[in-house]
């Protein structure tokens, strides 16, 4: 089975969209390896999780929906059941990554309407994971909020994965962050920067998302930013060559700036109506969704790498200021079209009701909204039980 899956991930890496280094890959399928070998609920994730993205690849997912349905249900069921008995550190590190992979396939196979309580349930042990590696601290690091940079920056992508969703929910759900994060960026040489590259958003503009959502909660930001601080450093900022240019393609290259330009415009919208009190016909608004509409169109991939880019944030911001009928056109069809989204780490498929909600109520005839109508749509459509909130 290690063979079989390990294959499957050689394979997959090269239909992916953006790339790691090599340097990184030795590590990732060495770190894959070491897990893989140590769990036997990992291989059985592992190699579902590549026969899906296969599927999905040849157009054939559908076929199969009940069955990988049916797997990731008795998987769920198997690690709740092993849950409690996972106390050495090493083991519950192993735990996290099957949670987040859990996650991951139900995010894709299914409406995530569950994702986010279920994201709830595993912030303890992602906690308790964090303050197990320390490797994952700066040198002198005071207090006990998460080190966002630092964690972002390591090979363990199954903690990128967790805080990019965690990040993002919070955002799209306009409720709090599950985890408590200091947003201070040390020095970090771009070396590091071990996970930048999947979802195509730097560093410090995922700290910035992270410090936004706090702010939008009325908690205060580690580095004592405000709207103004963090309006200034996305204005000033200005997309990163990536390290990975020797080996990237000529369209990898070219993506990797457009899409870092487009979470620039993201941020900013954001900034404006969640932070501003700001309406969609603000001319800072209506500038930035210009410019992030016309960034994404230019992003193309070729026919062979079959891994969307994450552009869920983009088209997210983008349908909550959509005023015309051919924007939310876009934006429907966008977040709706799952050959492209299924594998986002929060695909927009079930927001698409809540937008769609918005613009036949507040922003009915092209109205301008703010940030309060989305979150009475959302609330509406896509309630969330105090028990997961």
């Amino acid at each position: 089975m290690m063979d079989q899956i390990m294959a499957n991930f050689d394979r997959l890496v090269v239909l992916n969209g953006f790339k790691p280094v090599e340097r990184q890959l030795t590590q990732y399928r060495q770190t894959m390896i070491d897990r893989l070998q140590s769990s036997s609920i990992s291989r059985r994730i592992k190699l579902i999780s590549f026969k899906l993205y296969e599927a999905i690849a040849t157009g054939q997912d559908w076929r199969y929906q009940d069955i990988f349905a049916t797997w990731v249900k008795q998987f769920e069921q198997e690690l709740c059941a092993t849950w409690s008995d996972s106390v050495v550190p090493q083991t519950l590190q192993t735990r996290l990554t099957e949670a987040l992979e859990i996650s991951y396939l139900k995010a894709i196979l299914l409406s995530n309407e569950n994702a986010y309580p279920f994201l709830r349930f595993m912030a303890p042990t992602f906690l308790h994971t964090v303050f197990s590696d320390p490797t994952l601290w700066p040198p002198n690091h005071q207090g006990t909020s998460i080190p966002l940079a630092q964690v972002i920056s390591s090979a363990r992508c199954e903690m990128g994965n967790f805080i990019i969703m965690d990040t993002l929910y919070s955002m799209a759900y306009s409720l709090p962050q599950f985890v408590d994060y200091d947003t201070s960026v040390p020095s970090l040489s771009h070396e590091l920067y071990g996970y930048s590259w999947a979802p195509g958003c730097p560093t410090e503009l995922l700290v910035a998302l992270a410090e936004i959502n706090q702010c939008r909660e009325g908690q205060p930001t580690t580095t004592g930013r405000g709207w103004k601080e963090i309006e200034f450093s996305l204005l000033t900022w200005q997309p990163q060559p990536s390290p990975q240019l020797a080996e990237w393609e000529s369209w990898m290259i070219v993506a990797w700036l457009a899409v870092q330009e487009s979470w620039k415009h993201t941020l900013l919208v954001y900034v404006y109506l969640a932070l501003c009190g700001a309406a969609s016909d603000d001319p800072r608004i209506e500038y930035s969704i210009k410019q992030l509409l016309r960034i994404v169109d230019t992003v193309k991939k070729p026919s062979g790498a079959t891994a969307g880019l994450h552009l869920f944030a983009q088209y997210f911001i983008a349908g909550v200021c959509a005023r015309t009928e051919s924007q939310r056109a876009l934006v429907k069809e966008k977040l709706t079209n799952m050959s492209e989204s299924r594998k986002w780490l929060v695909h927009g498929n079930i927001f698409v009701p809540v937008l769609q909600h918005l613009w036949t109520g507040a922003g009915a005839g092209g109205r301008p909204v703010r940030w309060a109508d989305y979150v009475r749509s959302r609330e509406q459509v896509l309630p969330v039980s105090s028990a997961s909130a």
